[in-house]
């Protein structure tokens, strides 16, 4: 009872910390689990549905098109620079106009200029190489996320048809220790057995039925982990 105790206050105490609330807050769980049963796609449908929606991999995507304007904004070193330039000067004086006149007027130009670059020691070639080493970094990096996806929804999704198997047993467990119970209590009102044996069937029906809540908790824990891997909630 003391051990028991002591694991409540310590799971409170962490759940506290993780919801950022003072951790002497104290918090009454439901006395019910609210067992909702989501309808489970396919994997390669988890899968697919994870590549589209996950935020690591839309950012790599985002990091790969700016690479990719990196490598072609590197190369512009190799080609002519062509500027346009143009300005309105509105001003009293204008001191673009001769002789001064004590009074507003505008005046405009427009100038055109090339420039191109004939020896810049190489910096363009060794800036256009970075630019080309970044970008395939980060596809690199993005192909090892996609594995990396692949096997979290691969191990989230088995996790839940071993325990959605296992809760199913431990429901028919609780059942069959209920029955159990019935009938050994039955026969003690009888007598026809010893209240030690009633006990015995009492602690059966008792750990059944922690088992079964166990159970129960930890499937909702793998389609928590499960809808976080692909990022959306299963209907």
């Amino acid at each position: 009872l003391l051990d028991a105790s002591n694991n409540i206050d310590i799971a409170l105490y962490n759940l506290n910390n993780v919801l950022g609330i003072p951790v002497s807050t104290k918090l009454e769980p439901k006395a019910i689990i609210e067992l909702i049963k989501p309808e489970i796609p396919k994997l390669e449908d988890l899968i697919k549905e994870s590549k589209r929606n996950r935020s690591d991999l839309k950012s790599l995507d985002y990091r790969i098109k700016s690479g990719e304007a990196g490598i072609t904004l590197s190369k512009a070193g190799w080609y002519p620079q062509l500027s346009l330039t143009a300005n309105y000067l509105y001003a009293n004086p204008n001191s673009r106009i001769f002789p001064s006149q004590e009074k507003f007027k505008g005046t405009w130009d427009v100038g055109l200029t090339l420039s191109y670059d004939i020896w810049n020691w190489k910096v363009t070639s060794y800036q256009t190489k970075q630019a080309e080493a970044n970008l395939e970094q980060t596809k690199i990096a993005k192909e090892l996320t996609e594995n990396n996806i692949d096997l979290e929804v691969n191990q989230n999704y088995k996790s839940l048809l071993s325990v959605t198997a296992k809760m199913k047993l431990t429901q028919e467990t609780v059942e069959q220790a209920k029955e159990n119970y019935r009938v050994t209590n039955e026969k003690y009102k009888s007598g026809l057995l010893l209240n030690s044996e009633v006990v015995d069937a009492e602690t059966s029906l008792l750990l059944a039925e922690i088992n079964n809540i166990t159970t129960i908790a930890d499937y909702l824990i793998v389609i928590a982990r499960l809808e976080k891997s692909i990022e959306t909630t299963l209907k």
